[in-house]
């Protein structure tokens, strides 16, 4: 299921972070992404995915025709596929525009932590600071 086919009043948030408590400075070179499941406003689930086993699996992203390994920023965007909303404290331009152009909302805060960004969040309090784009 894609993030497109999120039923209505479902949201999943996709944190970028090293240790599940702050949010990560830098989304690529996070460890982890903490993903959260609501129901309104009700949390449904909360879920470490460790980015070190993405690097083996293909995602559904074809390798490119040369052979060459599976380029990270598209395994990356696959593999947030399911996320409406992904939180990080910086990006790349690349990745930002990949998921951004896949319909998920990107938010590049100043928060630090977890538990605010995604209360923030839910408020609709959560500011984006497109400044942290590189």
């Amino acid at each position: 299921m894609s993030h497109s086919d999120t039923p209505p009043g479902n949201l999943v948030v996709s944190i970028a972070t090293n240790d599940g408590v702050r949010v990560a400075d830098h989304f690529r070179s996070s460890l982890y992404f903490e993903q959260f499941s609501f129901s309104g406003q009700q949390l449904i689930s909360r879920e470490r995915i460790d980015k070190s086993l993405l690097d083996g699996f293909d995602l559904s992203v074809p390798p490119n025709q040369t052979g060459e390994p599976i380029d990270q920023h598209l395994q990356m965007s696959a593999a947030l596929s399911t996320s409406n909303v992904v939180i990080t404290r910086g990006i790349g331009r690349r990745l930002f525009s990949l998921l951004t152009g896949s319909g998920c909302r990107v938010i590049v805060t100043r928060e630090w932590l977890i538990d605010t960004a995604v209360s923030l969040l839910l408020q609709n309090r959560l500011t984006h600071h497109p400044d942290r784009i590189h």
